[in-house]
């Protein structure tokens, strides 16, 4: 995600950042992170072994 200016500039900008420049891209990455973390909970759920590097 780029967002401009970095710092919010609400004088300038109603919104805080420049519409035109601020974009980001949609993609499969949350979804892969979510399914990441539920497998991870569930692994450390079940104590199975190294479950003690899983951090909280």
């Amino acid at each position: 995600m780029t967002m401009l200016p970095v710092v919010p500039d609400y004088v300038r900008y109603p919104t805080g950042r420049d519409a035109r420049e601020t974009q980001g891209e949609l993609g499969l990455h949350g979804h892969w992170v979510k399914l990441m973390l539920h497998y991870l909970f569930l692994y450390k759920a079940k104590a199975l072994p190294g479950w003690q590097l899983i951090p909280e």
